[in-house]
């Protein structure tokens, strides 16, 4: 005896709705036996069917709670199963809150409905000061910002560097097993927020951490996330002093447009540079009394996505 075929049908399917967002749908299923008395247990947990608490595919938050199962009446080899899944199920030793004298507070929790678990701590790190506010020897300090830079208007090298600390925001969220694949997982690695996310500028959080641990809990299994966001207030963008050996430099024009190439530069000695020397942000070595010049970009490690979205929260 064996299981032929297990079939997804478009007939019978459906769906129901309330006020109260409680969603339930049907899927109905054929599996084909090579013989007409099959036991039933065994047709129901036939490779293919879904199982009992798993999500349904369209809404990872509706529980396959229940299935009918019949032996057709036109074909003894064939049966039919029927799925159904309810967004707020029944849950295991819940009663009527009004009977018994009971209080709602009795009915047990379904852990997909917890909110959110917001805490925040504070990470000590180091890196460039690339601006302040300059203070002179009579203690005054200048009102608008200016690049840090030493008294002949060159940066440091190596650059200052200042201890800051910055907040890492710890997120903790149930979601269901359905949606805890290694394709989400992967999906948080080195994330940033590409648009504006509780109050939060774009680029200015970024996924840090991620841990999962499985869990049931009320008849319901779960996988309880952590997230660790960090927070830059001015974005996780790079800023690079623009800075090099060569500058470039454009000698007339060929079939396919300006003619590039490069010259190495030299020092204040005319020696050719032994360490880097500033450039215009145009290619070519910046003039004494220019102003340093910091490249910004996005590094391809970090990727962009609507946190909203992605994290649903």
């Amino acid at each position: 005896m064996s299981i032929l075929h297990v079939n997804k049908l478009w007939t019978g399917r459906g769906g129901t709705d309330t006020h109260l967002n409680r969603r339930t749908y049907r899927e109905m299923w054929e599996i084909i036996c090579s013989t007409p008395d099959e036991d039933p247990n065994a047709v129901a947990n036939a490779v293919g069917l879904p199982q009992l608490g798993s999500a349904a595919l369209s809404d990872p938050t509706a529980y396959f709670v229940d299935f009918d199962l019949a032996q057709s009446e036109d074909t003894p080899f064939h049966w039919y199963f029927s799925a159904r899944y309810d967004s707020q199920p029944e849950l295991p030793e819940a009663f009527d809150p009004g009977a018994s004298g009971a209080s709602p507070g009795d009915i047990p929790e379904n852990p997909l409905l917890r909110p959110t678990v917001w805490s925040v701590n504070f990470q000590k790190t180091s890196e460039p000061a690339v601006k302040w506010y300059k203070v002179d020897p009579l203690e005054n300090v200048e009102a608008n910002l200016s690049l840090v830079r030493n008294s002949a208007d060159l940066p440091f090298d190596p650059p200052a560097t200042i201890e800051v600390s910055r907040p890492v925001i710890r997120a903790v969220k149930n979601i269901p097993p359905a949606q805890a694949t290694l394709a989400f997982f992967s999906s948080l690695q080195d994330v940033v927020n590409d648009r504006l996310w509780r109050g939060l500028q774009p680029r200015v959080a970024r996924i840090d951490g991620v841990t999962g641990q499985g869990r049931f809990e009320n008849g319901v299994p779960f996988v309880e996330v952590s997230l660790e966001i960090a927070l830059k207030w001015d974005t996780w963008d790079l800023r690079i002093l623009d800075a090099g050996y060569m500058e470039k430099l454009r000698r007339g024009s060929g079939p396919g447009g300006p003619v590039v190439t490069w010259t190495k530069m030299r020092d204040p000695f005319n020696q050719e540079a032994s360490s880097p020397i500033p450039l215009d942000g145009a290619g070519k070595k910046l003039a004494p009394d220019g102003t340093p010049v910091f490249l910004r970009g996005i590094p391809q490690n970090y990727r962009r996505a609507n946190f909203a979205v992605l994290l649903g929260i």
